[in-house]
């Protein structure tokens, strides 16, 4: 009965972690992926922290251009840089 019991926690546990929502950073890194997939080029690429929360600098790979963003919008915060430098504090 025991090992019933905590086979069907495991198997609860593991489609809970499967059904977790993705975050904003998320969905907008596995769209991009789709897009780059396709073909598009210049799709910006975003880098989600492992909390699912956006990395405070993002970079974009085809332009070089670098901008700060709010963790947890996403949204840009000052100007772009190309300067190897930028710091996001």
């Amino acid at each position: 009965m025991l090992q019933k019991t905590i086979l069907l926690i495991l198997i609860f546990v593991t489609i809970a972690e499967f059904a977790k929502a993705a975050t904003d950073c998320e969905q907008k890194r596995e769209n991009a992926e789709k897009r780059v997939q396709k073909g598009i080029i210049g799709v910006m690429r975003y880098k989600c922290e492992d909390d699912g929360s956006f990395q405070k600098k993002q970079c974009h790979g085809s332009t070089g251009f670098c901008h700060c963003v709010d963790p947890k919008t996403g949204e840009r915060i000052g100007d772009y840089s190309r300067d190897s430098a930028f710091r996001c504090d």
